[in-house]
């Protein structure tokens, strides 16, 4: 499974506020999230013990970032 980075995020997240927010507001930019914790619950979906991945498939990687 491919490593996804913050950036990657940061663009998938705006482009679906773009699609579903029916308001006119302007989306924040994700420079005032506190990037460190973002960037270290990634880091978290990729580790591995022993070889093997605590969380084996994308389910269960979404559910991680969900929780």
């Amino acid at each position: 499974m491919k490593v996804i980075n913050v950036k990657e995020v940061e663009y998938i997240a705006f482009k679906l506020a773009q699609e579903v927010l029916s308001f006119n507001e302007p989306i924040p930019d994700f420079s005032t999230r506190f990037q460190n914790i973002f960037e270290s619950c990634l880091a978290i979906l990729f580790q591995t013990f022993s070889g093997k991945s605590p969380y084996p498939g994308l389910i269960f990687k979404a559910s991680v970032l969900f929780i």
